[in-house]
């Protein structure tokens, strides 16, 4: 993940042991890549809902136990494996982030706790 990305705070405490601080950055750089694609100005809607889709199928490909294409996903694999981390719970951002490019504004919270808790 660049140094100089424009979200400027510490992700894991030095206080952390040296694995478990790696692991932080690496679960970091997921949720902030996939942000980004989200969030791109310059991405076509499809383009993002395509990066976003290959995001799941890697994931999909780590609960096969296969190696995944990308370094950032058998990274992610080592830590959800290392941790028991399931993996569930990063497909569930993606959702998120796919739902970002579509909804825009909830009318009500109650409405916004629908669909969370669909």
């Amino acid at each position: 993940m660049a140094i100089d990305h424009y979200e400027n705070f510490p992700v894991a405490s030095r206080l952390l042991s040296k694995s478990i601080r790696q692991a932080m950055h690496t679960v970091y750089e997921f949720a902030r890549s996939a942000d980004d694609i989200a969030d791109s100005l310059e991405l076509s809607e499809s383009f993002k809902h395509e990066r976003l889709q290959f995001y799941h199928d890697e994931l999909s490909r780590l609960e096969r136990n296969e190696a995944a294409v990308t370094h950032l996903f058998n990274e992610l694999g080592n830590i959800i494996r290392d941790f028991h981390i399931p993996t569930t719970y990063f497909h569930s951002l993606l959702d998120a982030f796919e739902q970002d490019l579509t909804v825009s504004r909830y009318l009500t919270f109650t409405e916004l706790e629908k669909k969370i808790y669909a």
